[in-house]
């Protein structure tokens, strides 16, 4: 286990929390659902339809976590 995990979670026990669990978070990142992202991926899916996500998250230099979530929820493509 990594060292900074390890002492993140003490930190957070002596300010007595008793959950080692992150807080919730608003959401997916911000470059996530950057509308220039959307245009990139959107753009590139339009070039070919065929492209699986990690050849368009390479493309278009982002996460296929990224590349996923703005084609499936986004774009509402398959």
């Amino acid at each position: 286990m990594d060292r900074t995990i390890v002492s993140r979670w003490t930190s957070r026990f002596r300010e007595v929390r008793v959950s080692i669990k992150d807080d919730l978070r608003s959401g997916p990142p911000v470059t996530a659902m950057d509308d220039t992202s959307v245009v990139i991926v959107s753009t590139l899916l339009e070039e070919d339809r065929r492209k699986l996500c990690e050849e368009t998250a390479h493309e278009a230099n982002m996460s296929t976590a990224s590349v996923f979530r703005i084609a499936t929820q986004t774009l509402q493509k398959r």
